[in-house]
C-alpha cells in the first residue's frame, strides 16, 4: 500500500533583535509551540522516539539577525488545506508569536516539489558599519588571507564567499549555504575587524538563493 503524501507549509519568517539570540534547538522548541498554539497539526516520525516534521533552511549563528528564513511542515496525512485555510492559519500564527514580528508569509507547497533544504546553495548577508566600510571592502578584494581554525581544522573563508557588494556604510556578501561548506559570518566579520579595525554593529542574512544565486 502506497503511503498518502502529506502536505507541506512552507513558512517564511523572520529573526529579530531579540530572537537572534537564541539557537537553533531554542528555535525548534520556539516553532513547535507556535504550531501548536495556532491549532495547525503537524507531522511527527515514528518510532520510539517521534519528533516533529519539520524541515529547516541553514542555521544562524548566535547574533545574527534574518528577514527570510525558510521551514516546511509538514502536515497530518488525512489533512488537504485550502487556501483561505492556509490564510488563517496563518493569521493564527502572527497572532500568537506577536509581540515579535516572526511570519512574514505561510503557503502550500506544490505537490512533489522539493523540501527546502534542498532548494538552498547561498545566502546574501549584510555587515553594518558606522563609517564608510572601504577598509573592509579593500581587505576583501585583496589576496590576504582569511583563515581560521574551525574544529581544530584550518579553513578559508574567501572559498565560501561568491559575490561582495558595498555602499554608505555597509556590504552585502553572498555566500554558501551548505553543511559542508558554510558562510561564518561571524567569523568573517571578526576576520576583517582584525585586519582592518572597523567591527561590524550588525549582521543581517537578507535571503536565502538558490543554485543560481536568486533570492528563495
Amino acid at each position: 500500500m502506497q503511503a498518502k503524501v502529506r502536505q507541506r507549509l512552507r513558512l517564511r519568517y523572520a529573526k529579530d533583535d531579540v530572537l537572534m539570540y537564541i539557537g537553533q534547538r531554542d528555535l525548534l522548541r520556539y516553532v513547535i509551540k507556535l504550531l501548536r498554539r495556532s491549532e495547525i497539526p503537524f507531522a511527527v516520525s515514528g518510532g520510539f522516539s517521534p519528533k516533529p516534521r519539520l524541515t529547516f533552511g541553514p542555521a544562524l549563528p548566535l547574533g545574527v539577525q534574518a528577514d527570510n528564513e525558510l521551514l516546511d511542515v509538514e502536515l497530518s496525512a488525512d489533512l488537504e488545506w485550502s487556501a483561505a485555510e492556509v490564510a488563517a492559519a496563518r493569521d493564527r500564527l502572527a497572532d500568537v508569536s506577536a509581540p515579535r514580528d516572526f511570519v512574514r508569509e505561510l503557503s502550500a507547497c506544490p505537490t512533489g516539489a522539493q523540501p527546502v533544504n534542498q532548494l538552498i546553495a547561498g545566502a546574501r548577508y549584510r555587515l553594518v558599519y558606522g563609517g564608510d566600510p572601504a577598509p573592509v571592502l579593500a581587505a576583501l578584494n585583496s589576496d590576504t588571507p582569511l583563515a581560521y581554525n574551525f574544529k581544530g581544522k584550518p579553513r578559508d573563508l574567501r572559498q565560501t564567499i561568491s559575490v561582495v557588494r558595498g555602499g554608505q556604510d555597509m556590504i552585502e556578501i553572498d555566500g554558501a549555504a551548505r553543511p559542508d561548506e558554510n558562510l561564518n559570518i561571524i567569523q568573517l566579520g571578526r576576520s576583517l575587524a582584525e585586519l582592518t579595525g572597523m567591527k561590524p554593529l550588525l549582521h543581517r542574512r537578507l535571503a536565502l538563493l538558490d543554485t543560481d544565486g536568486a533570492p528563495l
